[in-house]
């Protein structure tokens, strides 16, 4: 019998489940909480209560999440309680965003933004330093050419508003020191993933992986 939680996990923005097919946790059960597509001007907490309808908390569980979806979980964390939490590729504060991305928010220019440029952006942007594929051959980055246009828009909003929350309990952060999306030099501590880009859940699933096993087995 697994006597260990169960981890809920959320995926990066403009990804989904497909990500963590690397992702091997052997007897660690988890579970993909899905984006789905926000309301009409959804306010963030409203969108983030919907989310946590997916969780069970009436049993220990780990959460964890990947870029925007690991601001997400630390977001939900002082509500929901989870036995620990495990980060990979986000930030933990503001102003551990990059400089540009700073300026960017500082001047709003997410608000002149749409979801279709969002998208044609992030698939520039991501197979910079990945040539990571999936099985058929596609690389890992074409995912976001299904991504919700809306979903982006309104994520991108919400990251650009987003404050860090007062969270005390057990949290291993993995980051990867080739990261150009969020620079581990401004990450502050953080367990490094050598060679790991933004998309190091997929390229480097096997070592995050066994990281993930230690942390929840401690």
């Amino acid at each position: 019998m697994n006597s260990y939680p169960k981890m809920y996990i959320i995926p990066g923005l403009g990804t989904d489940g497909r990500i963590f097919q690397q992702l091997r946790l052997q007897n660690l059960d988890f579970e993909v909480v899905e984006w789905e597509t926000p309301e009409k001007n959804e306010p963030y907490e409203t969108y983030l209560q919907r989310m946590a309808e997916k969780i069970r908390t009436d049993e220990p569980f780990v959460l964890a999440g990947v870029s925007f979806g690991g601001m997400c979980a630390q977001s939900l964390a002082p509500q929901l309680k989870p036995e620990k939490l495990v980060l990979i590729s986000t930030i933990r504060r503001p102003d551990q965003f990059p400089f540009y991305l700073r300026h960017a928010i500082q001047l709003k220019m997410n608000r002149w933004v749409d979801g279709p440029t969002i998208k044609f952006f992030a698939k520039l942007v991501l197979p910079i330093r990945s040539n990571a594929k999936f099985p058929d051959g596609r690389r890992v980055s074409s995912i976001v050419d299904q991504a919700d246009p809306y979903l982006l828009k309104w994520s991108i909003d919400k990251a650009a508003e987003w404050q860090s929350v007062d969270w005390n309990g057990p949290t291993l952060h993995l980051h990867g020191d080739k990261d150009i999306l969020f620079p581990i030099s401004l990450q502050g501590e953080v367990t490094p993933i050598k060679g790991g880009n933004h998309l190091a859940i997929f390229e480097k699933a096997e070592e995050i992986a066994e990281r993930i096993k230690d942390f929840v087995r401690q």
